[in-house]
């Protein structure tokens, strides 16, 4: 009679997993937890009809719940009845008395001792076999055996459990490999596939792969996605890719947002793009490889009202120049130290050019160079 389940209350039919059963063999105790807060376990027989429901189906001579395998729907689905057809139990957490230890050679049986008048009930650990139905006041419900113990070690086996087989289908609360290292465990929503080594597992909370390749194919045969153990892994066909050590390479376009102010990394035109919230174009960068980069502003004026635009350039050697505009109207262009050219266009009527520190002398320099005379600017021939 071992064709019970454990649920978190007595009006429930909300399957929870069992209480942890633990042997200690320094003092040969058996503990038995509880599932709540007040060490309460709670369990409903699936054949055991209560009393309001015998009362109703005119059942006074049977204990048994009508199983006539249809559900209210008439198909073949599972039967769920109201908790309240199902007798259930409270049953209180367990430790055998110090004064009656367990026997090391001996096999145990476990049970709870349930009433058929009330809901209450008890644990029961001892070595006589007992029937469901031989007391004229309880219940024995066989819920597991407690081997004899082996190097402080006494083996559990869980006796208990309900498993109904339709056509179609098969309503249960576990399903394990022979060996144990795989198990689906519906009553408490959780899994475990694999072995020691490599395996699959869901706690209700975190799914987890240890040790194995997840690997996703198109349509076509082709791998999109591949996560490999070692941390490595590509996206979208291999067009995002990254090592073990996090070093990232990416194909086609990067964008930090789909339409508004935004900037666009183009691969194919080596290009930085940026975008205004009018999706606009404002200003590309583009390298071409043969001349260097090249900077564009699009369709838009350079505001300079809180940081002077600047643009160095920068030879092989380190050596740098500036454009740059550091007053409204004024370009400056600006090599190291204190040579610069300055183009103020701020007139309306003519155009102010500054070349700050010319040479006074055309000795050494090449032919187009300018100079200064005294108060004129010549140009060497």
């Amino acid at each position: 009679m071992g064709q019970f389940r454990y649920v978190d209350n007595l009006n429930s039919n909300n399957e929870v997993s069992a209480p942890t059963i633990v042997y200690n063999p320094n003092n040969n105790t058996v503990q038995i937890s509880g599932r709540t807060a007040g060490f309460i376990s709670y369990i409903q027989h699936q054949e055991l009809a209560s009393d309001s429901y015998k009362n109703n189906q005119s059942l006074n001579d049977s204990d048994y719940l009508e199983m006539d395998g249809k559900s209210p729907t008439g198909d073949n689905s599972t039967i769920i009845r109201p908790a309240n057809e199902y007798k259930s139990w409270a049953i209180p957490a367990y430790t055998n008395p110090s004064s009656e230890p367990l026997i090391k050679d001996r096999f145990y049986w476990v049970y709870a001792k349930v009433s058929k008048t009330t809901t209450n009930g008890t644990y029961l650990v001892e070595t006589t076999a007992r029937t469901a139905f031989e007391d004229s006041d309880y219940y024995y419900l066989v819920v597991g055996g407690l081997n004899s113990e082996h190097d402080g070690i006494r083996g559990w086996s869980p006796l208990f459990g309900f498993t109904e087989i339709l056509p179609g289908q098969i309503t249960t609360g576990l399903i394990r490999s022979s060996d144990g290292n795989s198990y689906f465990d519906l009553a408490a929503g959780i899994f475990h596939v694999g072995n020691i080594d490599s395996y699959l597992d869901w706690d209700s909370e975190r799914l987890a792969i240890h040790n194995a390749r997840l690997n996703i194919t198109r349509s076509d045969g082709v791998d999109a996605i591949d996560l490999r153990p070692d941390g490595s892994g590509m996206l979208a066909s291999n067009n995002i890719f990254w090592d073990e050590d996090g070093n990232l390479t990416a194909s086609g376009l990067i964008q930090s947002a789909l339409v508004g102010r935004r900037f666009i990394i183009d691969p194919d035109s080596a290009s930085l793009i940026f975008y205004d919230n009018n999706n606009t174009e404002i200003g590309r960068w583009n390298y071409n490889g043969q001349w260097g980069s090249t900077v564009r502003v699009v369709n838009g004026n350079i505001n300079t009202s809180v940081t002077p635009t600047v643009i160095i350039m920068t030879d092989n050697s380190g050596a740098s120049s500036i454009l740059g505009n550091y007053l409204a109207g004024e370009l400056v262009l600006n090599a190291t130290g204190s040579k610069r050219v300055r183009f103020d266009t701020t007139s309306q009527t003519y155009l102010i050019a500054q070349l700050s520190n010319l040479p006074t002398s055309s000795s050494g320099l090449a032919s187009g160079s300018l100079y200064r005379s005294g108060s004129q600017v010549m140009i060497v021939p």
